[in-house]
C-alpha cells in the first residue's frame, strides 16, 4: 500500500472543528502539550470527539517526535494500564514473531510523516541552526516517536502505537491488537465518548 504524503493542505479528515480545541483542552488537562504543534484530529469517536490529535513534526526549528498524540483520557489511561503489566514487551515479541519487514516498513512511513508535515521553513531553520538535529530530523531510518528502524524491534510505548493505528488504521500488529486487545477493537468499532 503506498502513500502520498506531499500535501499542500491537510486532508479534510484532519479539520479541527469548531468545539475540538475545548475539548482537546479538557482531554490534555493533565498533561503538558503546547496547542501550536495541533495540526489537526487524526481519529475521531462516533460522537466526533477527537481520539487521536496529528500534530506538527517542529516547532520554532525543535523536533516533535510523535505526529499521532494520543488525546482521549480513556484510551491514555488503558494504554497506561497495558504498559504496567508488560505491554510493551508483548507488542515487541508479536512483532519479531510475525511482522519484521511490516514493522520496517510502517516506521519508514512515519518517517515519510514526519518530514511531509514539517514546515519547509522550519526545516530550513532547523538545517541554519543546528545541522545535526537537521540530519537526524530528516533521517528515514528513524521512525515514530524517534525509533530507530533496524532489525531490533524496539516499540518505546503503547500510547503511540494505539494513537497511530487508530490514526492510519493500520498496524504491523494489528492482529496483536484485534486478539490481545479486544477492548481497544471494540473502541475503534464501536467509537465510544473520548471526552
Amino acid at each position: 500500500m503506498m502513500f502520498n504524503f506531499e500535501w499542500e493542505k491537510l486532508p479534510s479528515c484532519f479539520v479541527v472543528r469548531d468545539g475540538d480545541t475545548d475539548t482537546i483542552s479538557q482531554q490534555m488537562s493533565k498533561r503538558k502539550f503546547n496547542f501550536n504543534l495541533l495540526l489537526g484530529v487524526a481519529s475521531r469517536c462516533l460522537y466526533g470527539k477527537p481520539q487521536v490529535i496529528l500534530c506538527k513534526s517542529l516547532l520554532n526549528g525543535i523536533p516533535f517526535p510523535n505526529n499521532f498524540w494520543l488525546s482521549c483520557p480513556f484510551l491514555v489511561k488503558m494504554a497506561g494500564q497495558l504498559e504496567s503489566f508488560g505491554g510493551v514487551k508483548k507488542i515487541e515479541l508479536y512483532i519479531k514473531e510475525n511482522s519484521i519487514t511490516g514493522w520496517e516498513t510502517y516506521n519508514r512511513l512515519h518517517a515519510r510523516i514526519r518530514i511531509s508535515l514539517a514546515d519547509k521553513n522550519e526545516i530550513d531553520t532547523l538545517k541554519q541552526n543546528n545541522l545535526s538535529m537537521y540530519e537526524k530530523f530528516c533521517d528515514s531510518s528513524i521512525g515514530m516517536g524517534g525509533i530507530r528502524i533496524s532489525k531490533e524491534v524496539q516499540v518505546k510505548c503503547l500510547h503511540l502505537q494505539i494513537a497511530s493505528f487508530l490514526s492510519l488504521g493500520f498496524h504491523p500488529a494489528k492482529d496483536w491488537f484485534d486478539d490481545g486487545l479486544p477492548l481497544l477493537h471494540m473502541l475503534n468499532s464501536m467509537h465510544l465518548p473520548s471526552y
